[in-house]
């Protein structure tokens, strides 16, 4: 049977979804399986040395198959070693009905005491290197009694391969990026400082726990229908505004920088608010935010700035310590010298601070670093 383009192309885009969704794999294991005439497939991760393989998803193997495999059988494949050895080399490797003309492979414990008792014989392998370290393969397996997997299969997994190399690098990608924003929120929950981000509708997408503890006690502000709001209806007017000027400023639509307000409550006891443009891709990744909003209460003890903006805007020590020569008031030529650099060089970091901080002139971004709260480090 030949491979016919519209069927691989819905397993494709099911096999892509599983970046979002991961049960998709599993149909798209499922849907392989009738396609291929094969009882069961799996994806699965090795170190480099087979060491500790483990079975990332499966269809149509049980429970005790996927123990066995993972804790004595798997690294014992006689086979895996030259391929492995192939695919880190190549980037990939793929082949059918391959494993069983190993030399060593049918006297095996892998097969006379594995997969033989558990009928699973021909197979159609694609194995990419994810690093240095790893590997994933797919493997799609059929009992002996029903034959050799033909040139269908063989076709498949030679156009899947890459795909599976290049998804998994964006898996990776994700998974990081993920784990950064954790890392950070988890850090920003740390603070006493609030932290709203807002995105390009102006809608709160994420807020620390700090701030949630503001909006709970609805004496100064609130959100409303995913907005967030001054309960005062008279500084809300100021409020929608300097939000409304951030948004835009983050979407290049307008020039403006940070805004300020103080508001009071019913008692009379001030909070400080500052809202800013915001452009980076660090923080808050599930929802790309457009503006940070930063509730100071004069009785906490305020984040460092420093810590702000390396946290905030993915500033570096040598940008870091550039706006920090800024701040005190020196020329960009003097801050220059300070740090042993050329005026090119700080022009050109001076660039990318404007372009991770949502300012476009010096003055601007002083304004900006000057309102943000600070400690003294």
């Amino acid at each position: 049977m030949a491979l016919k383009l519209p069927e691989f192309s819905e397993l494709l885009g099911l096999f892509y979804e599983g970046l979002v969704d991961p049960e998709r794999w599993e149909e798209f294991l499922q849907k392989s399986c009738v396609y291929l005439s094969c009882e069961k497939a799996a994806f699965s991760f090795h170190d480099v040395q087979n060491k500790r393989p483990k079975v990332g998803v499966s269809i149509g193997l049980t429970s005790r198959e996927v123990q066995e495999f993972e804790s004595y059988y798997g690294s014992r494949n006689p086979a895996a070693a030259e391929a492995t050895a192939s695919a880190l080399q190549w980037g990939s490797w793929h082949g059918v009905n391959q494993l069983t003309q190993h030399p060593d492979y049918l006297d095996s414990e892998y097969y006379q005491d594995f997969l033989r008792p558990h009928g699973l014989f021909h197979s159609a392998i694609g194995i990419v290197s994810i690093d240095s370290r790893y590997l994933t393969s797919l493997q799609v397996v059929r009992p002996r009694s029903a034959g050799p997997v033909g040139e269908d299969a063989s076709q498949f997994i030679k156009l899947l391969t890459p795909h599976i190399a290049r998804s998994f690098q964006i898996q990776t990608k994700l998974e990081s990026l993920k784990a950064a924003a954790e890392s950070i929120n988890a850090a920003l929950d740390r603070w006493e400082t609030g932290v709203i981000a807002l995105d390009r509708h102006a809608h709160v997408v994420s807020m620390n726990w700090a701030a949630e503890k503001i909006i709970k006690q609805s004496d100064w502000l609130m959100v409303s229908h995913a907005k967030l709001k001054a309960v005062d209806n008279e500084q809300q007017t100021i409020v929608e505004k300097l939000i409304g000027e951030a948004v835009k400023a983050a979407a290049g639509l307008g020039t403006a920088g940070m805004g300020a307000i103080q508001l009071r409550n019913r008692g009379g006891q001030p909070i400080f608010v500052v809202i800013t443009p915001f452009r980076s891709n660090h923080l808050f990744a599930e929802d790309q935010a457009s503006a940070l909003v930063f509730i100071v209460d004069r009785m906490s003890k305020p984040l460092s700035r420093k810590n702000l903006l390396r946290l905030l805007f993915g500033l570096t020590p040598s940008e870091d310590r550039l706006v920090g020569l800024l701040l005190e008031g020196l020329a960009l030529k003097i801050a220059a010298e300070h740090m042993r650099v050329t005026n090119f060089t700080a022009r050109f970091m001076l660039k990318q601070v404007f372009q991770k901080t949502a300012t476009h002139r010096q003055s601007q971004l002083v304004r900006l670093l000057s309102s943000l709260p600070d400690d003294s480090d």
